[in-house]
């Protein structure tokens, strides 16, 4: 029994006697990161096959994120393959069921009436199995024995709320697909009557595999949001993909960007505040709100030149207003599943991570930091220009001559941004209002730019590296020494004491053997510690600090 892609067996052994089984990488790949859980367990016949916890695709965030739909409960029963087998059901419901076996086709009947609107939503491949449901509704019109079927509506997908990458390292979006081969649509009901509903797996014609289920959840309109965040990244020099997976991993004076996407359920189109909780002394988050109708924002993670060491677990979260409510729902974090040191050959394997951590470093402070020269709410006249004086402090060597800054917030993307000078302290960042004309209000905005610079990794491992060298070498000198010393004694000491002298002589070299491996030993750590800590260029992102401007009404004339 073999299995290339859901790492399942189901073995049924044909007769008693000794049983091997071989775990290994479809391609024999191997390391640190190529783990594996292995278990055997024994199942009654028919009975559904348990699975171990999994990490979560990225789609999977948009499932569910209230928890119970607040439906009746039911469980498919088959045969329900056929028209003439449909199963009856009344609305709403919420539909346990498989795709077994192969080429399995449920079909459900039920009774509308013109007006009624009703979503549908299928949960399968955010399940993390590997389907893609397909929803057909037909209105059924009898007459006599014969029923005439008119398709009412087609459901399949649930489109990214950001185009993703097109190969999953290409920088044509990010590597993160927030879609799914999942259902969520609307099934409006233009006639009284009765219809019928199908489902499929798109694929389940050479699927023979129980466990493949699905929930169908038939329900009126009940608006809410479920949202996802990672790191951000665009083309940087040479094709560099280090932005790719980065953890919310803080230097003093940086500031991180974070996409933050939501899939709207439900017609629920309103504003979307971002902001996080539990951060670290000396973190700050800023959050480009995701506006009406938009399915896009940023958050924007500052560390403070002071902020000090420290590691934790934070929250991301959305909040929005919903019938009247508050409704608050949690940023579901995603990176990699694990490293890929070369993308163009083996395709990254995105995830959901459990929780959000969140860490600042006292090593080193970034590379460069862009502020505004007074920490304050910028105000502008609707129509008129605002000129925002910039503060730059640069810590490190750089490539190039000039860094090219974009803008980012809702409005003011198209905004002209200022080129700066490598080393200049000082630059204006000049908004013309009326070009850009942005909406009345608050805004939170960030300027960002790629950069080349020169990265020396663990420069402190040198300096520990130096000192143990030093060390290694005046305790071998120490020793050879002694040895001399000791040789020289043994060449001088008279013949009843020179077996005696010879023993300490002879331990003596020994020790200096053991002192000159330590020598070496010492002097091949220096060198790496030295080779690792060279200046090597890097490609990374710089983003600004929050800038925060309000928008007031033009003057009247």
């Amino acid at each position: 029994v073999v299995n290339r892609t859901s790492g399942l067996l189901d073995f049924t052994p044909p007769a008693d006697g000794k049983y091997f089984i071989k775990v290994h990488s479809l391609t024999f790949k191997g390391g640190p990161e190529h783990f594996y859980r292995l278990a055997l367990q024994h199942v009654a016949a028919g009975a559904p096959i348990p699975r171990h916890a999994t990490t979560r695709s990225v789609s999977s965030f948009s499932w569910n994120p209230a928890g119970d739909f607040g439906v009746p409960r039911t469980a498919e029963v088959e045969p329900n393959n056929t028209h003439a087998q449909a199963q009856k059901i009344t609305l709403p419901c919420d539909i346990s069921g498989s795709f077994f076996p192969a080429a399995d086709v449920d079909t459900f009947e039920f009774s509308a009436k013109k007006g009624e609107v009703w979503w549908i939503e299928v949960a399968s491949e955010r399940l993390g199995l590997p389907t893609d449901p397909f929803v057909l509704v037909q209105r059924v019109e009898k007459d006599g024995d014969k029923e005439k079927l008119t398709d009412v509506a087609e459901l399949n997908d649930i489109p990214p709320p950001m185009k993703p990458s097109s190969n999953g390292y290409s920088y044509d979006g990010p590597p993160y697909d927030a879609g799914s081969a999942d259902v969520l649509g609307k099934l409006e009901i233009k006639e009284d009557g009765l219809y019928r509903l199908q489902l499929r797996d798109l694929f389940g014609g050479t699927r023979n595999d129980a466990a493949n289920i699905y929930r169908l959840v038939i329900r009126p309109a009940a608006p809410d949001f479920a949202l996802a965040a990672w790191a951000i990244h665009f083309e940087l020099r040479n094709g560099d993909r280090n932005a790719q997976s980065k953890p919310i991993a803080l230097r003093p004076g940086g500031t991180m960007a974070f996409d933050v996407v939501v899939i709207r359920r439900d017609d629920f189109a309103g504003d979307i505040e971002l902001g996080m909780e539990d951060l670290p002394t000396g973190v700050t988050a800023a959050a480009l709100k995701i506006p009406a109708g938009q399915s896009q924002g940023k958050l924007l993670i500052t560390a403070s030149e002071k902020a000090p060491r420290s590691a934790g677990v934070a929250k991301i979260v959305g909040r929005a207003q919903i019938n009247g409510a508050t409704i608050t729902r949690p940023v579901q974090l995603a990176s990699m599943t694990w490293p890929v040191r070369e993308a163009t050959v083996e395709i990254p394997k995105p995830r959901l991570l459990a929780d959000v951590p969140i860490s600042v470093t006292d090593a080193e402070g970034a590379p460069i930091t862009i502020a505004t020269r007074e920490q304050k709410v910028w105000e502008v006249k609707l129509g008129e220009k605002l000129t925002i004086p910039l503060a730059l402090t640069w810590r490190g060597e750089f490539s190039g001559t000039t860094l090219k800054l974009k803008a980012d917030g809702a409005g003011f993307t198209a905004a002209k941004t200022p080129e700066v000078p490598l080393k200049a302290a000082t630059a204006e960042f000049v908004l013309d209002l009326a070009t850009l004309k942005p909406a009345l209000g608050e805004h939170t905005i960030a300027l960002y730019s790629g950069y080349v610079s020169k990265y020396r990794h663990n420069p402190a491992a040198v300096l520990l590296a130096e000192a143990a060298q030093k060390k290694a070498d005046t305790e071998a000198a120490a020793v050879a020494a002694e040895a001399k010393k000791l040789a020289a004694e043994v060449t001088a000491a008279p013949a009843e004491k020179r077996a005696a002298v010879e023993t300490v002589a002879k331990a003596a070299t020994e020790k200096l053997k053991s002192a000159e491996a330590a020598k070496a030993e010492a002097g091949k750590r220096m060198k790496a510690a030295t080779d690792a800590a060279a200046p090597k260029d890097i490609a990374d992102i710089v983003v600004s600090e929050p800038i925060r401007i309000r928008v007031l009404p033009a003057e009247k004339k």
